[in-house]
């Protein structure tokens, strides 16, 4: 049945040699409403009396209060009459996805972005998918979720069943070391690389102590006036024109995701990189550090000191990175996921 050209539903008078809803909807109706529907014809044609069992049926289902006025036409089988009555199941919404990544020793089901998006899918904001990775390999063995992010991500049905379609809104998150896999994945991936159709359908990403963050980068919602806004994340591969989409929370005194733009700061970076066995890569690495110290001893050596101190003061109090995080702002932040 056509109203001003567009197809409403199916109403007196409609019959179809390729479509059998109306036959079937009748036998629904014969066996789920017998006392006014069960001598329904066996016909696929919609006549008067399949016309006077659904007005009958739409009345009863409105003062049951599973169906409402204005949302359905009377005596037509509409979409609205269909799902109200039972006989067709509404398609569950494909929802955003938060694929989340924990730390360095952390298991993917617990931390600060694990549990956000616990929190969000519960609520039925979004799906979440965390991230697996080698994450007690030292050195650190980043590429391991780089490469299970892009398999993930690159897929239309996730493994669970999940529906990830093209177009689907998405959003992302790392803590700690997760911070610098969910950035180089971002950079490699998603800005360049094999997966920048899904660019346009990231719609929030937040990282926690995140050791790649970019200079100056901060929550607002994170923001404390002691903090070092000219400061950036320890590792030096970082992100570069962090897009409006993202965020960074972090807190004062975790050099991890707060050191300082001097040459203590580098030499802080050249010994992160020892620990993750990249002794010679880069600028900031110990080798390149080493022949800094050759041309400008005095200056070096005290940078490489300011770095150890500071390592050592660090390793006394940890809780500027290990501690809870309040993960509020951040909730709030991703319920944005769904665009």
């Amino acid at each position: 049945m056509e109203i001003n050209g567009v197809w409403v539903g199916w109403g007196l008078g409609d019959h179809s040699s390729a479509d059998s809803t109306v036959q079937r909807a009748k036998a629904y109706m014969r066996r789920m409403y017998r006392s006014y529907a069960g001598n329904l014809a066996d016909t696929n044609v919609y006549d008067q009396q399949t016309q006077d069992a659904v007005k009958e049926m739409q009345n009863r289902l409105v003062a049951d209060g599973k169906l409402k006025v204005g949302e359905f036409i009377l005596g037509v089988l509409d979409l609205a009459t269909q799902y109200a009555m039972g006989f067709k199941k509404p398609t569950a919404p494909i929802l955003p996805i938060i694929f989340t990544v924990e730390g360095h020793m952390s298991n993917m089901w617990s931390g600060p972005c694990a549990d956000t998006a616990r929190v969000l899918e519960d609520q039925g904001v979004c799906r979440w998918q965390p991230i697996g990775y080698n994450s007690n390999a030292l050195p650190f063995d980043n590429d391991s979720g780089v490469k299970e992010l892009e398999r993930l991500v690159s897929m239309t049905t996730l493994e669970n069943g999940v529906k990830f379609p093209a177009g689907t809104p998405w959003g992302i998150m790392g803590y700690s070391q997760g911070g610098m896999v969910v950035s180089e994945f971002y950079m490699t991936r998603i800005r360049t690389g094999p997966l920048t159709w899904r660019a346009p359908d990231l719609k929030r990403a937040c990282c926690y102590a995140n050791p790649s963050r970019e200079k100056g980068q901060v929550a607002d919602w994170a923001f404390t006036p002691n903090m070092n806004m000219n400061s950036q994340g320890l590792w030096d591969t970082r992100m570069v024109n962090t897009p409006p989409v993202w965020r960074e929370v972090w807190r004062h005194g975790d050099i991890f995701s707060e050191n300082e733009i001097n040459d203590a700061g580098e030499d802080k970076t050249a010994i992160c990189k020892i620990v993750c066995n990249e002794w010679v890569r880069g600028q900031d690495s110990i080798f390149h550090q080493i022949l800094e110290l050759g041309t400008n001893p005095p200056a070096e050596a005290f940078a490489i000191m300011q770095a150890i101190l500071s390592g050592v003061l660090f390793l006394g109090n940890t809780s500027p990175h290990y501690s809870p995080f309040d993960i509020g702002g951040g909730i709030e932040w991703m319920r944005g996921v769904k665009g």
